[in-house]
């Protein structure tokens, strides 16, 4: 594995050493940029949603992958 260095100030990496626990950085940093990524595509699915009439058979389907998807996070954790 390739590893890098990233610069940051010492108020956000005594903030973010409070948050990772015992992670490892690379697995802290992954987490967030999981996170971040799932709420960035709730948000814009969110958004399309509000825009869009479904049908049945659609929202049964969305509904069907948030559950899914729930049941992936919870597990990891």
């Amino acid at each position: 594995m390739n590893l890098t260095t990233i610069t940051v100030s010492v108020e956000t990496k005594k903030m973010l050493e409070r948050l990772k626990g015992d992670l490892s950085w690379d697995e802290f940093l992954r987490h967030i940029a999981v996170e971040y990524s799932r709420i960035v595509r709730s948000k814009y699915a969110g958004k399309y949603l509000k825009e869009r009439k479904l049908d049945d058979e659609e929202a049964e389907f969305i509904l069907k992958s948030i559950e899914e998807g729930r049941k992936h996070w919870v597990s990891r954790e």
